[in-house]
């Protein structure tokens, strides 16, 4: 469960943090926190000063992102914490997400929506420049030598393989001096050999995810669909939490009362049984007017889907 996102059930949308499934999660989380499992500052602790305890060995588990612990990665997190670790014998290992009871696992991760593409009112009276826009993002997002030249530069100017014998299997490497981080940022160019840095052109961050796995080392595609598998992937079905008309009056105290509510259930402060008093609360906070513009939304955002012939967030296309 997202307890931050909304969440597709039955067909409508859903407020993860109000489901069953939270008040289960929430019962396990108070569980652990008594048995002395979790991290004592879970309120109060950042995710630097997280970091800084896993590091000292106060901590045995950090959630950073795998792909910052992949071997292979140059100035991933392997490398920094074996330089910075105070836990002598420590080994860094990377996981998968933990399983549930009834055999389930995933993470939160970003949505649909990190960036968006706005035309001007003023096409409305020039459909053709529309058109020919939509003809040039569809051709980066698709082809794969214009994908390749817009995200990761030109073979022999920007990158090479890192072995001509293996090719692509063997991944790329990027030549002087756009091998260098500050002149990746400087120039707008992309500064990190598993192409999950800066880009020439963000859209192609929208392209076939078979287009990255080419120029990517087996060994890092191996390590990505293992640790970072998008089938473990829990995305807000509106592709962010607060697009609804009424998020910008509701959402923000919405997220307040929520975090208080359930550190106080985890900390002990509160039984377990007032989850329910939680849910009434959230709702007459605002929480079932969200719920109501939410799905409206989603039926609207569906509609239109159908119209064009295109799958949803997470539905495959159909004609």
């Amino acid at each position: 469960v997202a307890p931050y996102n909304w969440m597709e059930q039955d067909g409508k949308a859903v407020w993860g943090g109000i489901l069953p499934e939270t008040k289960e999660a929430l019962s396990t989380l108070r569980q652990w926190r008594a048995e002395g499992l979790l991290n004592p500052d879970f309120v109060t602790d950042d995710h630097s000063m997280h970091f800084q305890k896993f590091v000292n060995g106060k901590i045995g588990y950090f959630s950073g992102g795998t792909a910052d612990l992949e071997p292979e990665k140059p100035n991933s997190m392997t490398i920094k914490v074996r330089g910075l670790c105070n836990a002598p014998g420590a080994e860094l290992v990377s996981g998968v997400f933990p399983k549930g009871p009834r055999g389930e696992r995933g993470s939160w991760c970003w949505g649909g929506v990190g960036n968006i593409w706005v035309l001007g009112r003023q096409v409305a009276d020039h459909p053709e420049k529309a058109i020919r826009v939509l003809k040039m993002l569809e051709a980066v997002t698709t082809n794969e030598t214009f994908f390749v030249e817009s995200k990761i530069g030109r073979r022999g100017i920007h990158w090479d393989y890192t072995d001509n014998a293996l090719g692509k299997e063997g991944g790329i490497k990027y030549l002087p001096p756009y091998d260098k981080p500050q002149i990746a940022r400087q120039e707008v160019l992309p500064g990190n050999p598993d192409l999950a840095g800066g880009t020439f052109f963000n859209l192609a961050n929208c392209g076939d995810p078979a287009f990255y796995n080419q120029y990517r080392s087996r060994k890092q595609v191996n390590y990505m669909y293992t640790y970072q598998n998008p089938k473990f992937g829990i995305r807000d079905i509106l592709g962010k939490s607060d697009v609804m008309p009424s998020a910008g009056r509701y959402m923000k105290g919405l997220r307040t009362y929520q975090e208080a509510y359930f550190a106080d259930i985890i900390a002990g402060n509160k039984g377990i049984e007032t989850f329910d008093d939680f849910v009434k609360g959230w709702n007459e906070r605002g929480g079932a007017l969200l719920t109501r513009e939410a799905n409206e939304l989603m039926k609207a955002r569906n509609q239109i889907f159908a119209s064009l012939g295109v799958g949803g967030a997470d539905k495959p296309a159909t004609k």
